[in-house]
């Protein structure tokens, strides 16, 4: 039976002196994380997945790490989703499956002090069959294959870390719900820009490529493909405030794009509705009346609804190709700095909205870390008269 040690304040500086020494001599421990209570021993040890009790594969053996440095330390590469989840979550209920040299390994950085005192004294992996959440079970079910255990009581979240797999190059897969929801972590690895305008058919559309384009050329990608710009962390959408769902692109939106190598051809306009313009990070209208009536509808998304260019851009319906053109290198110009403050943000961990929106939503609307719950939805409301 492994010896056990009750952890209190006053003890924890001795405690992980012995869990340490432990480790070190090759000992498996029975630890407590804020999630569940782990099986963790050393990340040399040959025989580890067994001695852990992880021979399932559905069990995930996690590499304890202190911090981001660690990880990229230990061969880790994180794209910028996973970059972003790792600044919100960690420490904390998260475990990042990142592409290493030695093939996929699931990282974490335990949101328990001792767990990851112990971490950044030695390279530990741990595992946790059956997810126990008491001491007393979690020490049953290791029997004899814990040498050493620490009993800190029930775990603060009582819930198992929420896995998800972060390639370098690809888009995040939730492998295991956990305390934390597929929902939020969605909105914290992607950055979701909406260009708005009145049917979503001209400027708006014609915005939401330009910006792709923009984008694309900065951050090196071989092309503007959404699908691309998803696993880059970027999301790029339009809408209207009045838009006839279903409709296409205006066809001399359509051409002048064409030009610039932006294809409209499947643009499909859509209505501004409650749960695209909520989850935005940023809302970014043609005109003050555009903001106006966004803002009229949903008050609280005024601090992520910004103008593109104070002076408005004047619609083009109607109107020949040379003032659909000229529409365009107006969109153009205005997005230029807007892709620099937005990505200058991001590399600096702030939100688009704090970015570029006077007195703009710092956490983008989301959730503080570690909150397994989901904000009050946007209620859908008629569009109404819209604001030209």
């Amino acid at each position: 039976m492994a010896k056990t040690l009750v952890l209190t304040p006053e003890a924890a500086p001795s405690i992980r002196d012995e869990v340490v020494s432990a480790l070190r001599g090759g000992q498996v421990v029975l630890l407590p994380m804020e999630t569940v209570y782990a099986r963790v021993a050393r990340a040399d040890d040959a025989g580890v997945r067994g001695r852990l009790g992880a021979g399932p594969d559905d069990v995930v053996v996690e590499r304890l790490v202190p911090d981001v440095a660690a990880a990229e330390a230990a061969g880790a590469v994180l794209s910028v989703p996973a970059r972003r989840l790792a600044r919100r979550y960690w420490p904390g209920p998260l475990a990042l499956v990142l592409d290493t040299p030695a093939g996929p390994v699931a990282f974490r950085v335990p949101g328990h002090d001792l767990a990851r005192e112990v971490a950044a004294a030695v390279a530990v992996v741990a595992a946790s069959p059956g997810d126990p959440v008491e001491f007393e079970p979690a020490l049953a079910a290791a029997g004899d294959g814990a040498d050493l255990a620490v009993d800190a009581g029930r775990t603060a979240l009582a819930a198992p870390a929420t896995v998800v797999r972060a390639p370098a190059a690809g888009p995040l897969e939730v492998v295991r719900e956990g305390f934390l929801d597929a929902g939020p972590l969605e909105r914290a690895a992607n950055r979701l820009v909406v260009f708005v305008c009145t049917g979503n058919t001209c400027r708006s559309p014609m915005a939401e490529g330009l910006f792709r384009a923009a984008l694309t050329r900065r951050l090196g990608l071989p092309d503007a493909r959404p699908e691309r710009l998803a696993a880059a962390g970027w999301i790029v959408a339009s809408a209207g405030v009045a838009a006839a769902e279903g409709m296409p692109a205006a066809d001399n939106a359509v051409t002048i794009m064409a030009e610039r190598g932006v294809d409209l051809g499947d643009h499909v306009a859509q209505q501004l509705a409650g749960p695209l313009a909520e989850r935005a990070d940023l809302l970014v209208t043609m005109s003050d009346g555009h903001r106006r009536s966004l803002v009229d509808w949903w008050p609280e998304l005024a601090s992520r609804a910004v103008v593109l260019d104070p002076r408005g851009v004047p619609d083009p319906i109607g109107s020949g190709l040379d003032t659909y053109r000229a529409t365009a290198d107006h969109i153009a110009e205005a997005l230029e700095p807007l892709a620099d403050a937005l990505l200058a943000a991001d590399a600096a961990g702030r939100s688009p909205a704090a970015a570029v929106v006077p007195g703009g939503d710092a956490a983008g609307g989301r959730e503080p870390p570690g909150a397994r719950r989901h904000k009050r939805p946007c209620q859908a409301r008629p569009p109404g008269r819209a604001r030209p």
